[in-house]
């Protein structure tokens, strides 16, 4: 299943993707709440968000949890304003044994 939050725009590469799925479905006229329920019904049990944070993106679509696993595609850091998180750290408090007497 592809549900496309944008109407076409008839390029190639659309028209690529449209011919690709077994069930393509332009969902650009309706709201986050009516899309969600389509997911749903549609028994769909791992949603993908392709757009990320661009232009045009409902980010509000998942905090309405159409399907159980949600994942998102991060773009690159290069392409957006936020900033490259640093990797996490354990400091050596946590990670040293405690003794004791």
């Amino acid at each position: 299943f592809c549900y496309s939050l944008r109407q076409s725009d008839r390029s190639a590469p659309r028209a690529a993707v449209e011919s690709a799925a077994e069930h393509f479905v332009d969902v650009s006229s309706s709201d986050s709440a009516a899309i969600a329920a389509r997911i749903a019904a549609d028994g769909i049990h791992v949603c993908v968000d392709l757009n990320g944070f661009t232009s045009g993106a409902r980010t509000e679509l998942f905090a309405l949890r159409p399907s159980p696993l949600q994942a998102r595609r991060e773009a690159p850091s290069s392409t957006t304003s936020r900033p490259t998180p640093s990797p996490r750290r354990r400091s050596s408090s946590a990670s040293t044994p405690a003794t004791g007497a």
